[in-house]
């Protein structure tokens, strides 16, 4: 690793003298390396890069967002503060349109860190999220090493500011991303970064069984130091429960076996609060002078609050006033310190909620003006192309009018002259046809005349009851008789003209009371249909109505005919009526 640290060192200083004399395709095969040597020597690759990007302003813009896009990412593994936005706004905007969908993640990924990095957590955290959103997830070549860094930044944001379920639910992507990635390391970390969130909301249970966990998964891959110092996460839990056996055990293993001390006892920068938990065991067995020296090596690295809430207890429990005194108002004193600076902290996160709210507004305002502006210059030229085209259509059609008229003028005549010929034709025709079509017809009626007068003199030669018995055996009776709703079969006119007859040939007298006594076509049907026998069941089946609204009308023809208001009667009434005919 020493060796080709060198090696990639060498290769940058000699790449960074001969940069000036490079053409576009050195230029890309540069930066293709350079990406390569990225996670080797970060600083030295920003270094490199930040040159190329200097002495190539005139290159061809995919080349020189190319090596923005490179130098961002060094710049933040060299940890590297950014200072401006500006930069990775044009790369992210580049990125948007041209790339692949890694590089538009990477972008946008970048663009979030440099808000990071100016602490501008709204836009800070949306960037994040666009990063998310740009990357096919599903695609082969999917960066998962990016994404899962990504994540990990989005739990970050959440965790600081207390939103833990949000922040378990990004710590699950982290590992998601992690494991599809291939690194087992991380994964173990992500899991144990969910203690955080469950620490925040009291979640005793799921610490413990979390931390199990991740001591289980790094014991079984092998990283032992990392598993010694998952223990410190619990030791607080046990310490709560005053188990001080389980307490010295667990601070036993993170002592000897995380790596985090020195010969002398002393943890490593940055871990000494530490030190409050071993003033706590002490206290609780008792050795209080033990539990005093641990708080004040706490107090010495800076831990005033806790430092000063131990050594308040330990001295009121030695019966030292002044010392109890003295550490209590310097722990007032650093609480109001705390709170006056986590007030600061919230009112710089209400106003860059402020910013970046106004900020949104304005840029949708602007969105707005010009979506408008677009449209209305659509609008215009729409307008434009359709008057010329429709002024084109006009004038060709006025052109082509006017040189078809003369060519019309000449059909119509010849057009007009054939049928006006043709016509007379069809007139000589037509009155030869019309006085043999008559003479046809007249000879037709006649014959029906005569036949219809046999018929009826045949009818009238018939007593009433055969007359009635013809009646009721006759086809279109029957054929009544015979609907059926079932397949939709009702009676059309044809079927109501030949009841009409064969009622007026049969009942005359009975017929002509139905017809002329100011009942109306429904009433005159259910009073006919009645008189053959049909029962108002069937009636409402082949006046296709309800049943109620065949009583009301038997009501109203009863009232109409016999004076008599009742449905039930008209029956009775009709059936008399008929018999007297």
């Amino acid at each position: 690793m020493k060796s080709s640290r060198i090696a990639s060192i060498v290769f940058v200083a000699i790449v960074a003298i001969l940069m000036l004399g490079c053409t576009d395709s050195e230029t890309e095969r540069v930066l293709d390396r350079a990406d390569s040597l990225m996670d080797i020597c970060p600083d030295s690759i920003y270094q490199l890069l930040d040159s190329v990007c200097r002495n190539n302003a005139d290159a061809p813009k995919p080349i020189r967002m190319r090596a923005e896009l490179l130098k961002a990412k060094a710049q933040n593994k060299a940890y590297v503060d950014f200072t401006t936005d500006s930069v990775m706004l044009e790369v992210a905007d580049y990125y948007d349109h041209h790339g692949s969908a890694n590089d538009r993640m990477l972008a946008h990924y970048l663009l979030g860190c440099t808000y990071r990095d100016m602490k501008e957590a709204p836009m800070n955290l949306q960037c994040y999220y666009d990063a998310v959103e740009a990357v096919d997830t599903t695609s082969s070549d999917c960066d998962y090493r990016t994404m899962m860094s990504i994540w990990g930044q989005i739990a970050t944001i959440l965790n600081k500011q207390y939103m833990p379920m949000e922040e378990l639910d990004a710590l699950k992507q982290y590992q998601k991303y992690a494991l599809l990635s291939g690194d087992t390391l991380n994964y173990i970390r992500g899991l144990e970064h969910h203690l955080s969130p469950y620490s925040l909301t009291g979640d005793t249970i799921n610490i413990l069984k979390t931390t199990d966990e991740s001591i289980r998964l790094y014991l079984k891959y092998g990283y032992t130091s990392q598993a010694a110092m998952a223990v410190a996460s619990v030791i607080y839990v046990w310490l709560n429960r005053h188990d001080y056996d389980k307490v010295h055990q667990l601070q036993q293993i993170y002592e000897t076996q995380s790596g985090l001390f020195d010969e002398y006892g002393n943890i490593a920068k940055g871990k000494e609060h530490y030190y409050y938990g071993k003033g706590m065991y002490y206290e609780g067995v008792g050795k209080l002078d033990s539990a005093l020296y641990f708080y004040r090596k706490l107090f010495n690295a800076g831990h005033t609050f806790d430092a000063c809430n131990g050594l308040t207890r330990i001295y009121a429990k030695m019966g030292n006033v002044d010392s109890v005194s003295h550490y209590s108002l310097l722990k007032d004193t650093v609480f109001d310190e705390i709170q006056t600076n986590l007030y600061n902290e919230q009112m710089h996160q209400v106003k860059g909620m402020y910013d970046y709210t106004r900020n949104q507004k304005i840029a949708h305002q602007k969105e707005q003006e010009t979506l408008r502006g677009k449209i209305i210059f659509a609008i215009f030229v729409f307008i434009v192309l359709a008057l010329a085209i429709a002024s084109y259509l006009i004038h060709r059609s006025f052109k082509k009018k006017k040189l078809s008229e003369i060519s019309l003028l000449n059909d119509n005549y010849i057009s007009t002259a054939l049928l006006y010929k043709k016509a007379l034709n069809e007139q000589e025709l037509l009155k030869r046809d019309y006085e043999l079509h008559y003479k046809t017809k007249e000879q037709e009626l006649r014959r029906l005349k005569e036949q219809l007068t046999d018929l009826q003199a045949q009818y009238e030669a018939m007593t009433s009851e055969n007359k009635k018995a013809a009646l009721h055996t006759s086809n279109i009776v029957q054929c009544f008789h015979h609907f059926s709703p079932m397949d939709n079969e009702h009676p059309n006119d044809k079927d109501w003209d030949e009841l009409d007859l064969i009622l007026s040939q049969c009942v005359p007298s009975f017929y002509h009371m139905i017809k002329h006594s100011c009942l109306n076509i429904n009433e005159q049907h259910v009073c006919m249909l009645i008189s053959i026998g049909c029962s108002s069941k069937d009636a409402s089946n082949l006046l296709h109505t309800q049943q109620q609204h065949i009583s009301n009308i038997k009501s109203t023809a009863n009232s109409k005919l016999f004076n008599d208001k009742s449905a039930r009667t008209l029956e009775v009434n009709l059936v008399a009526a008929m018999k007297n005919a």
